[in-house]
């Protein structure tokens, strides 16, 4: 493939026009077992309206139809920020979980496995 061909897609902007609404907060389910966590808004694209989903995980943004959605649960921003500060502990205890398995696989590499009773 030419290397234009991807930068092609970067340029293409949909057509969207946002509804007027107030700042909202949801747990959002889509069939196929998606969960997002974010921000909700209401979209116009493609003549049709759209549940567009800021997610505060992955910093991305979703847009659905309506025939997609299997749940909605509404959150506060409190509620929100109390999910937020879990992800994060949850990626550092990720991390550091991951840090001392390669310290053991490293450790079981050269021969220095004292720590395992068997």
């Amino acid at each position: 493939m030419p290397d234009d061909f991807a930068s092609a897609f970067d340029s293409i902007q949909l057509p969207v026009v946002v509804a007027s609404s107030p700042r909202a907060w949801a747990l959002v389910e889509i069939f196929g077992h998606r969960r997002h966590w974010g921000e909700i808004f209401e979209v116009e694209a493609f003549g049709t309206k759209l549940l567009e989903v800021r997610d505060v995980d992955t910093d991305k943004v979703h847009r659905y139809g309506g025939a997609s959605i299997f749940s909605l649960t509404m959150l506060t921003q409190a509620e929100m920020d109390e999910h937020m500060e879990y992800e994060q502990r949850r990626k550092k205890d990720r991390a550091e979980y991951e840090i001392m398995c390669e310290a053991r696989r490293i450790a079981r590499a050269m021969g220095d496995d004292d720590e395992r009773p068997f």
